[in-house]
């Protein structure tokens, strides 16, 4: 074996066995509700784990993949109670398509990781757009009363 192979294998392991060790990104999420009220679920969501994929101390894109996902069960158990519960996991769903599945796979590890952080915080702001164009067509409708 290579010189500090098992080390490596440790770290993984260590990194895959509890991927969110770490869970001060969550403090984004809650940040942005109270400071926010009004904004989508989504908009918090996308934010929080885009603080997560920066928060991650993740050596490749598995690892991250892997704590991406278990953020996101995490981020549906412990903030998604019945109110919020189908747009926190939508908005879940939506970021890991929107900004995981086209991986920058040209560069480094961490020229991927930026790209995934610049599509998150994109992600976030197109987000928000969306719910004030719908908002302001929807305006426009006639309404029963």
């Amino acid at each position: 074996t290579r010189p500090g192979a098992s080390s490596l294998r440790f770290q993984m392991s260590a990194n895959a066995t509890n991927p969110n060790a770490d869970e001060s990104w969550l403090a984004t999420f809650d940040e942005h509700v109270r400071q926010f009220p009004e904004d989508a679920i989504a908009v918090a969501t996308i934010k929080a784990l885009t603080e997560r994929i920066q928060t991650s101390k993740a050596n490749t894109l598995m690892e991250l993949e892997i704590q991406l996902k278990s953020a996101t069960e995490l981020l549906t158990e412990q903030k998604g109670n019945d109110n919020r519960s189908i747009q926190l996991q939508a908005a879940c769903e939506l970021f890991m398509r929107h900004v995981t599945t086209r991986h920058a796979l040209d560069g480094s590890f961490e020229e991927c990781r930026d790209t995934l952080i610049k599509r998150g915080k994109a992600f976030a702001q197109q987000s928000a757009a969306a719910r004030d164009t719908i908002g302001l067509t929807g305006s426009d409708m006639p309404h029963e009363k």
